[in-house]
């Protein structure tokens, strides 16, 4: 039997390839916050891909795998200056992705590039949202193994796969961790037969 996990808003993705952060949506210290408006969600998404997770040889059980997809907007002359700096701080949304568990160690999920609407949200035209990310937490106790697959690729239907350390999840102790991974097997060789690989793609779903 098929198991489904928890939506979980706790994390996003950065449109940079760099570490999976809180986002929020308020300008700098110096700054007045922006009142964020209310996003609407698109009710009938048509931009849909099956997000598939394989884990490869992990060293042991997650506590929990939660998944996020990360929107951002594309066209930043739709929001309005901030106070004293003057400068634009595009608004970023993260929405809970379901994962399916398919069989041992994969899961799937379904993400809409155009899940939000592209709307008038500021009086100064219309703001156009896209998908940055889908990303995914495994969670094994002080640290989080966090892959990604950024819109790029799960357009082009491209593979994403990265490499995480064993005795990392058999031995970090610490202050919490999160672990985006290595693109290459040979950037952690030294580490060698210590790693496990996940594979991020997706699909278009079958009509």
């Amino acid at each position: 039997m098929s198991t489904t996990s928890q939506p979980d808003r706790s994390f996003a993705i950065t449109g940079s390839k760099a570490l999976p952060v809180l986002l929020t949506l308020t300008s700098s210290a110096l700054d007045s916050p922006i009142k964020t408006p209310d996003i609407r969600q698109n009710p009938t998404p048509k931009q849909r891909y099956e997000v598939t997770l394989n884990i490869y040889d992990a060293p042991g059980p997650f506590d929990a795998i939660h998944a996020c997809a990360n929107y951002r907007v594309t066209n930043e002359d739709c929001i309005p200056l901030t106070p004293v700096t003057g400068i634009r701080i595009e608004p970023q949304e993260t929405l809970p992705m379901t994962l399916t568990k398919l069989r041992d160690r994969v899961y799937r999920g379904t993400v809409c590039a155009d899940q939000l609407m592209d709307e008038d949200y500021y009086g100064l035209g219309i703001c156009d949202w896209d998908l940055v990310a889908a990303g995914v937490k495994l969670t094994a106790g002080d640290q989080d193994f966090s892959p990604a697959i950024y819109a790029a690729e799960i357009r082009s239907g491209k593979g994403v796969d990265r490499y995480f350390s064993s005795q990392a999840y058999r031995e970090y102790r610490g202050a919490h961790l999160v672990d985006i991974g290595n693109a290459h097997r040979e950037d952690i060789k030294t580490l060698a037969p210590n790693i496990f690989p996940t594979t991020l793609t997706a699909s278009e779903p079958a009509k």
